[in-house]
């Protein structure tokens, strides 16, 4: 016997939960930028700078993500971070921190 949502396909909740949260992210990051508190977590920095490190360094390469933290941050930040834009302002990091929040926000919807 199957599940009754199967019988009706997907639905559009979850997606648009996923929106909702992406929205609210992003006024969330607007707000944070404009009061300029968008890198004062003592992490931040220091997630930007290995994240950095990986391609400019004097000993560039893989050995650069280190041993402290989860390389996953590093990893997705390591291009974007090369732009001193991305880098300064940290604005790569927290694109790729709404995209996820809303990515498992609409999953958690689905599965729920």
């Amino acid at each position: 016997m199957t599940h009754p949502r199967a019988l009706r396909g997907p639905s559009a909740v979850p997606f648009a939960i996923g929106w909702a949260a992406a929205l609210v992210g992003a006024i969330a990051a607007w707000h944070y930028h404009g009061l300029g508190l968008t890198l004062t977590h003592y992490d931040a920095r220091g997630h930007l700078i290995v994240a950095r490190r990986i391609f400019d360094s004097i000993t560039p390469g893989w050995q650069q993500i280190g041993a402290v933290w989860l390389p996953l941050p590093h990893l997705l930040n390591a291009i974007p971070v090369q732009v001193d834009f991305f880098y300064r302002t940290g604005a790569s990091a927290v694109a790729i921190s709404i995209a996820a929040f809303a990515v498992a926000t609409g999953a958690i919807a689905w599965i729920v």
